[in-house]
């Protein structure tokens, strides 16, 4: 399953650089909606096998999610910070002056920018509003395309890509009391996701902002991951990993890249039936992919590089675009920096993190070799 996450990251990495040797293939909001269907599926596995029960269970469930985002994010914060301070500009917006923003900003934008940066919530609301650099004001508007002298409010955050990052803490607010209830009500919470999410298209909310940044439209995709978690718990949970669950797997890696490279001819003859489709695949191939992969220690190192990609891609793409690289060659040197930025934040600090995590917060009552399994199981999902 890492080479699935990793695959995802790099998706999201080359939708925002020029068309290099990968070209664009899917697009970056869809990659972040399999990221969330791949989200469910985790929440729902380590509720049930690690939390579930226990005391203080959703506390320490919180607890360990806060573990889990909030280093490598302030780590990455920290020197974006002090790199605008020194230079001015974040490398990803050399146009727009971040010092002056802050200074020319209204109190209450003041308040927004700092809170979303230190906290992340909120930059989602930033998807949906504009901001007008003479009054220093944001607006919030229905179809969130900029318009002349106006900019994306959620251009204001550093990191401003982490506005996923905050509907996936809302999803984790929401996890310890969606996913332990039973399976019908998950799924009627999931038809009303989706229908909310045709209704506002049907009106004319069409910006794919209300799709993957809009939490009650998103919900659907995490709880399709729950339910891929909950088939596999009903279905190879308790079985060995055989060579057809291999087979399936291997299948099920070629099609997502069939899929990828050829999705923007998809979606030119199906429209948002391609959006829907390769969610829907995602949801299909978890279980067989964990199932697979869920011992293979070199699966799960390459996944871990996908949270700190998502992390500092935009500022690696930045620079190497502030160096002058030709544009043929931008995104390959992009790609090589996000990675060579990202392996030390894996190795000194999520790693340290984790393990203080899965220490700190396993179930009491787990034996020693349950305990060693639970502990390979959650390094594979990450």
């Amino acid at each position: 399953m890492g080479i699935l996450r990793l695959w995802l990251a790099m998706v999201v990495l080359l939708s925002h650089a020029p068309a290099g040797f990968l070209g664009h293939p899917l697009n970056g909001s869809l990659a972040v909606s399999a990221f969330y269907v791949i989200s469910g599926f985790y929440i729902q596995f380590v509720i049930r096998e690690r939390y579930e029960g226990t005391a203080r269970w959703i506390v320490n469930f919180y607890k360990s999610r806060l573990l889990r985002i909030f280093p490598a994010y302030y780590l990455v914060l920290a020197i974006s910070i002090i790199y605008v301070v020194m230079v001015g500009q974040y490398p990803w917006q050399p146009e727009l002056d971040q010092v002056e923003v802050f200074h020319h900003s209204s109190f209450g934008l003041k308040i927004y920018y700092a809170f979303s940066n230190l906290f992340i919530l909120g930059q989602d609301l930033g998807r949906f509003g504009l901001y007008d650099p003479v009054a220093g004001t944001m607006h919030l508007i229905s179809n969130p395309d900029p318009v002349a002298g106006r900019l994306r409010a959620s251009s204001l955050p550093l990191l401003g890509q982490a506005w996923s990052i905050a509907i996936e803490l809302w999803f984790y607010l929401s996890a310890p009391f969606l996913l332990t209830r039973r399976t019908s009500l998950l799924l009627a919470i999931i038809a009303v996701s989706i229908f909310l999410r045709v209704a506002m298209l049907s009106v004319g909310f069409t910006a794919v902002d209300w799709r993957n940044a809009f939490f009650p439209t998103e919900i659907a995709t995490f709880g399709l991951g729950a339910m891929a978690c909950r088939f596999y718990f009903f279905a190879l949970n308790d079985r060995p990993p055989r060579a057809a669950t291999y087979t399936v797997a291997a299948l099920a890696l070629s099609a997502i890249c069939l899929y990828s490279f050829r999705y923007q001819h998809i979606s030119g003859r199906l429209g948002d039936w391609a959006y829907a489709i390769f969610v829907l695949l995602i949801a299909l191939i978890l279980p067989w992919l964990f199932h697979a992969s869920r011992t293979w220690r070199f699966d799960r190192a390459l996944g871990d590089l996908s949270y700190p990609m998502y992390l500092v891609h935009l500022a690696m793409i930045g620079l190497v675009a502030r160096a002058g690289t030709a544009l043929p060659t931008l995104a390959i040197w992009a790609t090589a920096l996000t990675i060579a930025f990202s392996v030390p934040i894996v190795l000194l600090v999520d790693r340290p993190i984790d393990s203080f995590r899965h220490r700190k917060f396993s179930r009491g009552e787990v034996d020693a070799v349950g305990g060693r399994a639970l502990a390979t199981t959650e390094e594979a999902l990450g």
